[in-house]
């Protein structure tokens, strides 16, 4: 089934989570550039971060130093409470072995503790990444520049795949399989673009979804095929060519198999969907039920027989029953053998 369609990807807008400025810049950095997951991307200057992870790390020692100052005072309030022997309420037993004290000083090492890992991550964060194996679209920071978390430093698309959006009609998704489980392969894909990589050359996909509405403008199905290493960056597809995002390419979806059928040239189908048979010397106007119509072909589940003779060439006034005969010389009735029931494929003869 070939149709025009365009290739594309789901685009990252890469962003920062800590302030400041860049002092250091990858060189693929740039339209058409190449990361793989956790390469270093920038980095930003990390003096200030690097001074608070310090402070929080000196407040969080005096914290725990004044825990323990603490849990001292609160082992001789139990020293004394003991000596003395009294008899008190609960309450006020926990004011007089200083508990409330040290539940304080707990939650402030709790607080102490978070806010030296929020300081560090922070820090860690000055470092910039790439999240994902990606090409760079776009660019819109340079090294000295000054940025926010609200600063788009580029734009990313991830290559581990791209997605072709595929319009067809409606009436061909029965031929299509359409993963609807998981574990369930979608059915085989060809892209061709012969424009940028001449012809006979394509790139293997398949189907992974169909989205949930119709084109508003044609009423086609929307069918998303995805290609793995667009790129073609891997040693195996290193002789393949690349896809480009938002180009135009043809498609050849591998149907489902049908079986018990014939397939036959569309010329030799009559308008009212018959068929020009040689049967016994004579005629047959034969109606067929057809279940796939092609640009070449057509695909007929039922009224042909194995080996019956299909009449290729043009007759003036058929009529059913008029005698005919098969005469090579004179060729009164050009006629071809059917063949017994085969395996059809009918994405190969579909409508463009």
């Amino acid at each position: 089934m070939p149709w025009e369609q365009s290739s594309h990807h789901e685009r990252s807008v890469s962003t920062l989570k800590s302030t400041g400025q860049i002092i250091e810049m990858a060189s693929q950095l740039e339209p058409g550039g190449h990361f793989q997951t956790g390469q270093v991307m920038l980095k930003i200057d990390p003096d200030d971060y690097q001074l608070a992870v310090d402070q929080k790390q000196a407040e969080l020692d005096q914290v725990q130093a004044d825990y323990r100052i603490e849990e001292g005072q609160q082992a001789i309030a139990k020293q004394e409470f003991e000596l003395l022997g009294q008899d008190v309420s609960e309450t006020d037993r926990d004011l007089i072995l200083r508990k409330p004290q040290l539940q304080t000083m707990a939650a402030k090492l709790k607080i102490a503790q978070a806010q030296l890992q929020q300081a560090k991550l922070d820090l860690k964060r000055t470092t910039i990444h790439a999240p994902f194996d990606a090409l760079v679209l776009e660019r819109n920071v340079n090294v000295g520049s000054h940025i926010t978390t609200a600063s788009a430093i580029s734009q990313l698309v991830g290559i581990d795949s791209y997605w072709v959006q595929v319009s067809v009609p409606a009436d061909q998704l029965k031929w299509i399989t359409v993963p609807n489980t998981t574990g369930q392969t979608g059915s085989s894909v060809r892209i061709y673009n012969e424009a940028a990589w001449g012809k006979k050359i394509f790139r293997t996909g398949h189907v992974i979804r169909l989205s949930g509405t119709l084109e508003e403008a044609g009423r086609m199905a929307q069918l998303i095929v995805a290609v793995n290493d667009p790129l073609a960056l891997k040693p195996g597809n290193s002789n393949l060519p690349s896809l480009i995002i938002d180009s135009y390419v043809r498609v050849e979806i591998q149907g489902k198999q049908l079986h018990d059928v014939f397939q036959v040239e569309r010329t030799a189908l009559q308008h009212d969907d018959t068929l020009h048979l040689f049967v016994d010397g004579q005629l047959d106007i034969r109606q067929v039920d057809i279940l796939h119509r092609g640009p070449k072909h057509v695909i007929i589940h039922d009224g042909l027989v194995a080996n019956e003779l299909l009449i290729t060439s043009d007759l003036s006034a058929p009529v059913a029953n008029m005698p005919l005969r098969t005469e090579a010389s004179s060729q009164l009735a050009k006629t071809g053998q059917v063949n017994e029931p085969q395996t059809a494929k009918p994405t190969k003869a579909s409508e463009q």
